[in-house]
């Protein structure tokens, strides 16, 4: 919390007979976003995905202080948050394409399964 580097972070659930399917997805799926081939529909998708994954975190009490807090800190006003919708509104391919680029190299896979692999 505060100030530091944080990480990004993609998680699937699924049967363990499915892993390496399921992580083949995801891998292709983050070079789909490196090379921008995003479609329209995808990405008005995860904007609202985004925003209502986001208001949903913080419909108590506790989030919603610490997110004005930290809103605060960085000095994007304790508001921002409420301004969500506007701010996703402006994401574009190209934004996508260029976090895709800069944030999704090299990946840590870490898979968990409540019994050994098969």
């Amino acid at each position: 919390m505060g100030l530091e580097p944080g990480y990004f972070g993609i998680y699937a659930a699924t049967q363990p007979d499915q892993v390496d399917t399921v992580v083949e997805i995801i891998l292709q799926n983050m070079e789909k976003a490196k090379a921008g081939q995003i479609s329209d529909e995808e990405l008005d998708n995860t904007k609202q995905m985004a925003f209502v994954t986001a208001r949903l975190g913080r419909q108590a009490n506790e989030p919603m202080a610490s997110d004005m807090a930290l809103n605060e800190l960085y000095g994007l006003g304790y508001d921002f948050s409420d301004h969500e919708r506007e701010h996703l509104a402006k994401v574009t391919k190209a934004d996508v394409q260029r976090v895709a680029q800069t944030y999704l190299q090299h990946p840590t896979i870490v898979i968990t399964t409540p019994s050994p692999m098969p």
